[in-house]
């Protein structure tokens, strides 16, 4: 959910999208994400497992695991790099 703007509102990402107009091409993911804040990386994996708050709503939310189905990066970052294995990495140094 998104807390945002003044006065607060909570939104999920359809709201958001409607009534903002903010993140048209965005999507529910769920990673395991791991920083790395002495190399400045940040590494995104498939996640091993699905998150237990949603079951009911995970079609309608349309959640993805694995961060491949993305393309480019997600959120604010501009792009990533596959190491091979699955896992996609970024430098958290490359934020828009």
């Amino acid at each position: 959910r998104v807390m945002y703007p003044e006065p607060e509102v909570c939104l999920n990402l359809p709201a958001w999208q409607e009534f903002y107009g903010f993140d048209q091409d965005g999507r529910n993911g769920w990673f395991d994400i791991e920083p790395d804040f002495e190399n400045g990386v940040i590494t995104f994996r498939p996640a091993k497992d699905r998150p237990f708050a949603f079951r009911s709503q995970a079609e309608r939310l349309n959640l993805i695991y694995d961060p491949a189905e993305i393309g480019g990066g997600p959120g604010p970052w501009k792009e990533w790099k596959a190491d091979g294995e699955g896992n996609y990495l970024t430098m958290i140094s490359e934020m828009e």
